[in-house]
Parts: C-alpha cells; structure tokens; sequence
C-alpha cells in the first residue's frame, strides 16, 4: 500500500483510530487490554454465582490488601494466569483514565448499573476509546519532542474534523475512489512520507525543495495551476446545494459594485435565503497547508489553527461589504488534510438535511456520505495538483491535460 520503509513513530501514527490522524489499523495488545478488563467486570457476577472459591481472590484484583495473607491462599496458576495479567490491564487502564482526571470504577459502576440491556456491552468500548485517546496524547508528544513543527502540523491537521472520511469510503463510484497511484500518494501524504518520483528540484524556483510535498503546493510559481482543487470543491458544494432545492450561483458574482464599480471581491458561490434571517449567502472556499514555513509553528501548537486564521481574515474582507449589502457571509475555510471548520460543516449539516427532506434518504445515511465525499474530492485534488505541479517541476509542462497528467506520472517521472 505505501511502497516504502517507514519509521516505528510513523507506524505509531498509522495505528491510531481516523479520527486521531491515524488510518484506524489498532494495536493488538490495546484491544487485548480493554476486552479482557471489561470481560472480567462483565462476568465478576455470574462467575461469583458459579465459583464460589473465586470470592478469594476476586477482591484481590482491584484493591489488593496490605498483607500478604490472601495471595498465600492462591496457587501460582492463579497468580500467573489471572491476577497478574489482571492487574496489569488495569493499571494500563487506570493510567489512561486518570490523564483525563477520571475514576476508572466509576465508569465500570455507572455503565454495568445502567438500564440499558446492552450497557454491559459498552464497556469494552468504553475502555477502548480511553486507551485509544491516551495512545494519541502519547504519539502527538512525540512529534513535539522528536519531529519538527511541520510534522507535527501535519499530524495535528489530520486530526481535524472529518479530514480521514475518505478512509471510510466504500469504492464504488468516481466520487469514492482513487486509482492506485492516487491513493498510494493520499497514504504516503497522510503520513508524512517522501512521495514516490517525487521532483528534489523546482526549476520554477530554480531551488532545491522537500520530497514531502510542502513547496509542491505552495510554490509561488505555480498557485493559479492549484485552483483546480479549489474550483472542484466548490462544484461540490453547489451540487449539494441544488440537491437541497437551493438556486446556487458560481458565476458573476460582481455583489458588492453598487458599492464601488471598482470592487473586485468575488465570492466563490451564493445561497440565496441561506443566511442569517432568510438573507443571501456568500460563501468564499479557501485551503490552507498548514505545513509551510508561515503556518507551521502555529499549526503545530494548536488543531485547526491555519483553517481559523483564514477563516478570520476571509470575514475581515467580507464581513463590511456584506453587511452593507444586507449579505450573510461564510468563510469555506479547510486544511489540505480535509479538516474543516465549525461553521462550514454546519452549513452542509443544513444542506443535507434539506436534501434528505427532498429526497426521502434519511438524514443519518446522507450525511456521512456527504461529509465522505468532501474528504475523498480533497485528497483527489491533491492528488492531481502533486502529480501535475511536479512535472513542471522537473522542467516538463508539455502535457497540460490534468488526466493524462495523473494517468502517465509515474512513467514520466521516471523517465526525467
């Protein structure tokens, strides 16, 4: 799948659940831990019932006495093969509970004494999701100890809001799949790796330059070329909004000239009666990498940072104009990684559930959906704008076909 070596902490990051940054593939010895803790818990009653020499060392487990007396009554096979793995999952447990200030028992009681009939079933969960967080503190710690800042904002933007929804994408139509190459480059830009034929050299810049991606898009030379992931994700959005039965504007969009002939502000689409108190809607799209020399301290520091800021200036811009033109504005902000910002995943959430009403597919169904095909047409775009800007990179740029670029990378890199 990625096609290289890779560090033990890459690994690490790998492990984590989607919503961590990770692609969700687990650590054994983690679900090992919470299904054997909550199993005893689970069971403590019936066994109890069953066993009744298992009242010896039942208490032992969690609150061990002070003197020795009660492990004496135990056999070594007991020790080894009960007490002791016990003990150790629990501790493991405890530890990561108490990073979040919280009584692993307390958890136990509320979720088994709960009327649900599956309560008990949800403490395994439970403890997965406490494990599963303290293992994210661990790796992020990590980063800022061992990685420098763009590493660490990579990591931190991968952990945005619905960046990894591609992952759960079920292949099955153009808008929920990558070719091979595409996919493998998704992977390795996930993760921070270098990326296959990948240019050391900008002839643009006529500099020498990462293999990681960072001045593939962000090279000065070449920011009209990355629109297309841009212009893409603005189709979406309209899409969706036709869908909801909403007349979405993408063209002309010359709003504020009454104010001033000579204003050149140009929203990238508008809703009409989708902002605040039935009022128009301009919504302007913009990504960010949060990995490039201006934002990566921030970004490193804070989840989201780079989307906010541009979020922030986009409304400075707008925010007057609008106003004054009796508009409701929302800045479209995203991170390459797909995270997005509060307010445009509200939006959609209101989309969906105009379309859902339209339609008659549950809200549950199609919003996932939605919120998956965002995240799978950013990494497509990444995808071509990489495959297509390394290339004029390299001193190339007589295919300009951004399909036949992404169909023949691989063959053309190799040859340059």
């Amino acid at each position: 799948m990625i096609g290289q070596n890779f560090s033990s902490l890459t690994w690490d990051q790998a492990t984590l659940p989607i919503q961590l940054g990770g692609f969700g593939i687990g650590k054994v010895n983690l679900i090992a831990t919470a299904a054997f803790t909550a199993n005893v818990f689970e069971t403590k009653e019936a066994v109890l019932q069953t066993i009744v020499s298992a009242r010896h060392y039942f208490p032992y487990l969690i609150d061990p006495p002070s003197e020795p007396d009660p492990i004496d009554e135990l056999s070594p096979n007991q020790v080894s093969e009960f007490i002791s793995p016990f003990q150790s999952s629990f501790s493991t447990l405890s530890s990561a509970a108490d990073s979040k200030q919280i009584n692993i028992l307390d958890i136990v009681h509320s979720t088994l004494l709960s009327d649900s009939a599956k309560s008990s079933h949800r403490l395994q969960k439970l403890f997965t999701n406490l494990l599963q967080e303290k293992q994210g503190q661990d790796v992020l710690k990590k980063f800022h100890n061992t990685r420098p800042p763009p590493d660490t904002a990579r990591l931190r933007s991968c952990c945005g809001p619905h960046s990894g929804a591609w992952l759960h994408c079920v292949p099955k139509d153009a808008h929920s799949m990558m070719d091979n190459e595409s996919f493998r480059f998704a992977c390795n830009f996930r993760l921070g790796l270098p990326l296959h034929n990948s240019s050391s050299y900008c002839s643009l810049c006529k500099k020498h330059v990462d293999n990681v991606g960072i001045h593939t898009f962000s090279c000065p030379k070449q920011r009209s070329r990355l629109l297309d992931k841009h212009d893409s994700f603005c189709r979406e959005l309209k899409l969706l909004a036709q869908l909801a039965s909403v007349k979405a504007k993408d063209h002309h969009l010359t709003l504020f000239t009454p104010l001033d002939p000579k204003n050149k502000l140009r929203p990238d689409l508008f809703l009409p009666s989708m902002g605040k108190q039935g009022r128009g809607l301009a919504i302007d799209v913009t990504i960010g990498d949060s990995r490039n020399d201006s934002n990566a301290a921030a970004s490193a520091l804070e989840t989201g940072a780079l989307r906010n800021k541009k979020e922030r200036a986009k409304e400075q811009k707008y925010e007057e104009p609008c106003h004054t033109m009796g508009y409701s504005f929302l800045a479209a902000s995203l991170e390459i990684f797909g995270s997005m910002t509060n307010k445009l995943d509200t939006l959609i959430s209101r989309l969906v559930q105009m379309a859902a009403d339209r339609s008659q597919i549950p809200f549950s169904t199609l919003l996932p959906y939605w919120r998956k095909r965002f995240s799978m047409n950013i990494q497509q775009g990444n995808a071509r704008s990489w495959m297509d800007a390394t290339v004029r990179m390299s001193g190339v740029d007589s295919l300009q076909d951004s399909s036949l670029n992404l169909a023949t990378h691989h063959i053309r890199s190799v040859a340059l």
